[in-house]
């Protein structure tokens, strides 16, 4: 599947929020547990790494679908008759719902 080139805009850059997830992340472990993740600390990494990986997967997929279906939504409203937009709507009202944003 190609891609187009990403286009600037005034949106901050994703790693500085990946950066932020990764200090608040490092804080709520250390919370949990005491301290930080660090080497040599009696845990499988690579099995521990696996298993979240999978559970990626597993939420990539859902995102994925979830896309898929409200992109097909906001497509149907974009092209939609004035007779059309009534049921549209009800749809993306149960779209959300079912995305917990109700």
């Amino acid at each position: 599947m190609s891609q187009q080139v990403p286009v600037k805009n005034d949106y901050p850059p994703v790693v500085d929020e990946v950066i932020e997830d990764m200090y608040l992340r490092k804080q709520s472990g250390i919370r949990t547990y005491g301290v930080a993740l660090q080497p040599f600390n009696g845990r499988n990494s690579l099995q521990d790494s696996y298993e979240e990986a999978l559970d990626m997967a597993i939420y990539l997929k859902q995102a994925i679908i979830e896309r898929e279906k409200m992109m097909d939504l906001l497509h149907a409203m974009a092209n939609a008759k004035t007779q059309d937009t009534f049921t549209l709507f009800v749809q993306a009202r149960d779209l959300l719902e079912k995305l917990g944003e109700l």
